[in-house]
């Protein structure tokens, strides 16, 4: 009967063994709690660090993408920039070349009219004075001639008037005499006439020949001598332009 008695004695520490291991169990997460919640907020620190880092590394990389694209585009601009001035450059040199080669060809071709200018003036002056000499010449041929004409033509003149006016005492009456001179003057015309124009000659050869048909008609008149005079001053005036001649005007 004392057994009996014994069992549930023997039963007791069974609970207590438990609640130990509970407690057991309670410290263990109790301590694991803290340490759990350190590593787990190392963890996120080195996430958050890591993904800062990471963060930083990329606004590196991209400030260093940001500046090689500005150094790239400056390197362009720049390029494009000293092209432009090199470009303009160039193109201020053409056109200060092309203005220098105008004012040159301009200069040149000053000097060269100035120079055919020089040229044709004294080209002028060389044919001024061959004109000079050759008219000096041919006007004192023509003096030479008038010298020998004009005593002959008086005459005839002079004549005319004597036998106009029954030869009047100291004036020529000889027909023959003044028909010998006519003859005279019109033998010089036949071999001289070139040295005179052709107004002259034609002036002449119509008083010679007036006067030649005056004299051969045998009675002359007052107002023969005054016709024949007239056209003597006539021949005169002539004579005058033969000794008179312009430089460049053609003496025929």
């Amino acid at each position: 009967m004392g057994q009996p008695e014994q069992g549930p004695v023997s039963d007791a520490p069974e609970p207590a063994s438990e609640w130990t291991s509970l407690e057991r169990a309670k410290l263990a997460v109790s301590a694991v709690t803290p340490i759990s919640v350190l590593i787990l907020g190392a963890l996120i620190t080195i996430g958050a660090a890591q993904r800062a880092e990471q963060r930083e590394d990329d606004i590196r990389a991209a400030a260093n993408v940001r500046e090689d694209g500005l150094r790239a585009r400056a390197a362009r601009e720049a390029a494009l920039s000293s092209a432009a001035n090199a470009e303009r450059e160039d193109s201020i040199r053409r056109q200060n070349q092309e203005r220098e080669d105008r004012l040159k060809a301009r200069a040149e071709a000053r000097e060269d009219a100035l120079r055919r200018e020089s040229v044709a003036r004294e080209a002028a002056i060389r044919e001024q004075a061959v004109q000079i000499a050759r008219y000096d010449r041919l006007v004192g041929k023509r003096m030479e001639l008038w010298d020998r004409l004009a005593p002959k033509l008086m005459h005839v003149k002079m004549t005319l008037y004597g036998l106009a006016s029954s030869c009047a005492e100291g004036v020529p009456c000889d027909r023959a005499a003044a028909l010998a001179e006519l003859n005279g003057v019109d033998g010089e015309m036949q071999i001289y006439h070139p040295y005179f124009t052709q107004s002259f000659v034609d002036k002449l050869g119509d008083f010679t020949r007036a006067a030649r048909s005056d004299l051969e008609a045998g009675g002359v008149t007052m107002q023969d001598y005054f016709s024949r005079t007239k056209q003597y001053y006539e021949l005169l005036r002539s004579v005058r332009d033969e000794f008179s001649l312009q430089i460049g005007r053609p003496d025929r």
